[in-house]
């Protein structure tokens, strides 16, 4: 979920280097097109005004993301803020134990899944 975003604030002017979400956000305002966004491969959400329920999981996620990649730390350069938030993703994806999936990572987690259907 979260490469499609990151690709599509990737494919716009995105001058604020130093804020991961006031990147994304302001790229997302100025981009609200339906066509730019299914040329990026992404659904509009259609949530109603309070309630947000579909946002929570990235919320959460850009939350961590933050707190353990960026806070403290300065980019000045474009590509390299993208190829943390890159490396970020294969780790919490692949390497980040989470108490609430029983201390596994996302993908073990998923992989359990996939063979108990």
């Amino acid at each position: 979920m979260a490469i499609p975003l990151l690709t599509f604030a990737n494919s716009v002017e995105c001058p604020e280097l130093l804020t991961i979400n006031g990147c994304i956000e302001k790229s997302w305002k100025m981009n609200t097109k339906t066509g730019e966004l299914a040329a990026a491969g992404m659904t509009q959400s259609m949530s109603r005004v309070g309630k947000c329920i579909d946002n929570g999981p990235m919320e959460g996620f850009w939350g961590i993301l933050k707190r353990e990649r960026y806070y403290g730390k300065r980019f000045t350069e474009k590509e390299t803020l993208v190829k943390m938030i890159e490396n970020y993703i294969d780790y919490y994806n692949n390497k980040r134990l989470q108490k609430s999936l029983g201390i596994l990572t996302p993908m073990e987690k998923h992989e359990i899944y996939l063979q108990a259907t």
